[in-house]
């Protein structure tokens, strides 16, 4: 089925709500800043406890804007895709949506059932300081660390998400099979300015994080359970 409207609307495809927009790069952002936050701890070890603090409460934030962002979703149809995007790529661009708001809710509950599980003997850059609420949960040094592990690799599975997610949108765009960008980005100059420093700033906490480098001594988090 096509795409109605002009030869131009038809490449494109219509463009989301501002409320779709909001929630889209609110969660976008979020992402952004706490696995940048994770990756940029690692490279500052212990001294850097407040990034583990930040890190809890931007997750719940995210937990909290993906349950809003799926029940938009749910009671408000998105706009088709341009003419230019194939069923393959469709289905493929669906799946990965799914997955990320999966991962957008079951990830920052993973890591709130790890910290709510783990002694207060754990270091302070293993469980981060007690800021947020626990949940009800026996103190479970091995599970905890069990859920400590779910919560990292799926943290990179959303990562690889994000990643696979600008890499289909950029292919577009070079290409110029279509404006796929524009029916979620904003037009106003100083947005995609903040969009940029981001993804900069989080690219840099990725290469920190793969290539090692540490810039201060500390431990790292994540090892086993005594």
């Amino acid at each position: 089925m096509s795409v109605g409207g002009s030869p131009l609307e038809r490449r494109r495809g219509s463009r989301y709500s501002r409320t779709a927009m909001a929630f889209h790069w609110m969660i976008a952002l979020l992402l952004l800043v706490t696995t940048g936050l994770a990756l940029f701890r690692e490279a500052f070890g212990a001294q850097a406890v407040w990034m583990i603090s930040a890190h809890k409460i931007t997750g719940l934030a995210i937990l909290a804007a993906a349950v809003g962002r799926l029940g938009w979703r749910l009671a408000h149809r998105p706009p088709p895709f341009p003419s230019t995007v194939g069923r393959r790529e469709a289905r493929v661009a669906n799946t990965v949506h799914a997955l990320l708001y999966f991962l957008a809710i079951f990830v920052p509950v993973a890591g709130w059932i790890f910290v709510s599980m783990a002694p207060e003997g754990r270091p302070l850059d293993y469980r981060g300081p007690d800021n947020i609420p626990e949940l009800p949960l026996p103190v479970d040094d091995r599970a905890s660390f069990a859920w400590h592990e779910v919560h990292e690799i799926l943290g990179f599975a959303v990562i690889g998400l994000m990643l696979l997610h600008v890499a289909g949108v950029l292919r577009h765009e070079v290409l110029g099979e279509g404006a796929i960008a524009d029916r979620m980005l904003s037009r106003r100059r100083w947005f995609r300015l903040l969009i940029a420093a981001a993804v900069i700033l989080w690219l840099l906490g990725l290469s920190l994080d793969l290539l090692g480098v540490q810039l201060s001594q500390g431990a790292r988090v994540g090892s086993t359970p005594g």
